[in-house]
């Protein structure tokens, strides 16, 4: 009875060992120089920048009046909107873009009130730029607030970018791995670029007639 007890208990350690040893195998990982670029796969970022001159500039102005009834600002937006047209500005490139009025009590007795209206121009001539901001000047109670710079064709720009950040993700991985590998997925990613160039207005004879705009792409490629 105890060598048949003893026997039970020498093939249990054996089976036990044997599956300790698969276990075991089954977490070894062996190098192997033969893998075909296939069964690999890998990450590369690539990123491209171009830079464009601005062919467009958004005038933003704003007309005040202290007045409730809106009509004054109107009047003003009207006669203003006429002026930038006898320059050559198309019509549908002046707009008003809101008006408000607002309730200012400075004191307890008079009630003061405000009614402003927001405006912009749409220029496609940079020449004309000064003209139009001093003609916003002579209204006394007309400003320009901002000027944005852009460029219309961002898109095509764009796309001739994001082509040529494919191709440096293509460049780096023939570099780093020294391998042809074969594309197998394309991920656009943001890039923290503006294509609009925001400037605070200061005076007509410190107006920049363009500015130079970055167009950027970056993409993720995966290679295996």
């Amino acid at each position: 009875m105890k060598k048949s007890i003893k026997v039970i208990v020498f093939l249990l350690a054996i089976i036990s060992i044997f599956s300790v040893s698969k276990i075991n195998q089954s977490k070894v990982y062996a190098y192997d120089d033969t893998v075909k670029n296939n069964d690999v796969r890998v990450s590369i970022y690539g990123e491209a920048t171009t830079e464009v001159e601005s062919d467009t500039v958004i005038v933003n102005g704003v007309i005040q009046t202290y007045n409730q009834d809106s009509t004054a600002v109107l009047d003003t937006f009207n006669t203003l909107k006429n002026k930038i047209i006898e320059l050559g500005i198309t019509e549908e490139n002046v707009n008003a873009n809101y008006c408000y009025s607002s309730y200012q009590q400075y004191n307890y007795q008079t009630p003061v009130y405000n009614t402003t209206l927001n405006f912009d121009v749409k220029i496609e001539d940079n020449a004309k730029l000064v003209e139009v901001c001093d003609i916003i000047s002579i209204f006394t109670n007309c400003k320009v607030e901002s000027l944005n710079y852009t460029y219309n064709d961002c898109k095509t720009v764009y796309e001739e970018v994001l082509a040529t950040a494919i191709d440096n993700a293509k460049t780096k991985a023939n570099n780093l791995l020294k391998a042809q590998l074969n594309v197998k997925r394309i991920y656009e990613e943001p890039s923290y670029c503006c294509n609009i160039v925001y400037k605070d207005y200061i005076s007509s004879d410190q107006i920049n007639p363009t500015e130079k705009i970055n167009i950027q792409a970056r993409v993720k490629v995966i290679f295996e």
